[in-house]
């Protein structure tokens, strides 16, 4: 998934630079994108945190009911912030689109 991510947004730059070319304008600002170029590494270490607690949930014989009550509620925030992170990938190409120039301008 983070490799789509990254393509996504590669792709992203260079329509918004083609458009900047063509019609002297940025469809999204660059500091927009620069975020989301930021939230990448965020989502970096989302994948690991999440795949360590997936790990220790799957060996719960060697923890308490307290700590795999923990488990879970990492997991459950890991899983929202997945769900954030997608959202943020989504909202981009939303912009995209709304900020797209009308091509039948003369």
């Amino acid at each position: 998934m983070e490799d789509n991510f990254k393509k996504t947004i590669k792709i992203l730059i260079d329509i918004n630079e083609l458009i900047k070319k063509k019609e002297n304008i940025e469809v999204v600002s660059k500091s927009e994108i620069d975020d989301k170029i930021e939230n990448l590494d965020e989502y970096s270490r989302l994948i690991e945190s999440m795949s360590e607690n997936l790990e220790k949930l799957s060996n719960t014989h060697l923890y308490s009911l307290d700590e795999i009550q923990s488990l879970l509620i990492n997991l459950h925030v890991d899983f929202g912030n997945f769900i954030w992170h997608i959202d943020e990938i989504h909202d981009l190409l939303k912009s995209f689109i709304g900020n797209f120039p009308d091509i039948n301008h003369d």
